[in-house]
């Protein structure tokens, strides 16, 4: 009895993923064999698991963005999920939802940039470009949700001047911040490097000020950066994405 019951389980999401790529004109069953699973554990979620479909979205995000799709695509996918898969799929369409599916498209995103040269060699943060491009998805989808992008995303900014280390010992430097960085803000948020600053787009939760602090001592205490000028703020976003590449050439000037 076991075994006929999970075989209609498997059956059921095969039969629910077969509908979605039917809607969606093909993907994403048409793509590689993780994300097929992804999206199969996905219609799944969406059909019989609500307490796991935000935790199903962002693992569905992740390797969509580890495949290299963008987030406007799969975000269209997911419309065509909601819109088939009544009366689950309705959540799909919440705000937090959407946060899951960005948040999991970035870190998969960066994950598969690192054959890209997207990454820094040394501190394995992401280039400004991959930064900006983030950015402009985020404006994107928050101009889809109807949201102002400044009410719910923000930049950390970490500003460190580390000239006076010998060159070795400056790039250990920067290792150390980026991995200080990393562990507070590695979780979905994409991290950029550029010369001695780093910048994170963050979401806008109510810990994000604690966070910041947690983050600004950890770095005035570290062994290899406690005696350099270091500077943590956050940064508001433009109100439009038209400013995006003057907004992010300012902080790297």
């Amino acid at each position: 009895m076991a075994l006929r019951r999970k075989h209609s389980v498997e059956r059921t999401g095969v039969e629910l993923l077969r509908a979605w790529a039917a809607a969606a004109g093909g993907a994403p069953v048409g793509v590689s064999g993780r994300l097929r699973d992804a999206a199969e554990d996905l219609a799944l979620a969406v059909d019989r698991r609500p307490d796991d479909l935000t935790n199903a979205v962002s693992r569905f995000g992740w390797q969509a963005g580890e495949d290299g799709w963008p987030l406007g695509e799969i975000s269209r996918w997911l419309e065509t999920l909601a819109r088939i898969g009544a009366p689950g799929g309705r959540r799909l369409l919440t705000f937090d939802a959407a946060m899951a599916l960005s948040e999991g498209w970035a870190e998969g995103f960066l994950h598969g940039a690192v054959q890209d040269d997207c990454l820094d060699p040394t501190t394995g943060l992401a280039r400004v470009s991959v930064l900006e491009l983030r950015l402009r998805q985020v404006y994107e989808h928050c101009a889809a949700l109807g949201v102002e992008p400044d009410l719910v995303y923000a930049l950390v900014v970490v500003d460190a001047s580390l000239t006076d280390h010998p060159v070795f010992e400056r790039n250990a430097a920067r290792v150390a911040l980026a991995h200080e960085v990393g562990t507070l803000f590695g979780s979905g948020e994409t991290v950029a490097g550029h010369g001695d600053r780093v910048l994170v787009l963050v979401s806008r939760t109510p810990d994000l000020d604690d966070r910041v602090a947690i983050l600004d001592a950890a770095v005035h205490t570290h062994s290899l950066l406690r005696h350099d000028p270091i500077a943590t703020w956050i940064e508001r976003l433009p109100a439009g994405a038209e400013e995006l590449h003057r907004f992010v050439g300012d902080l790297t000037a």
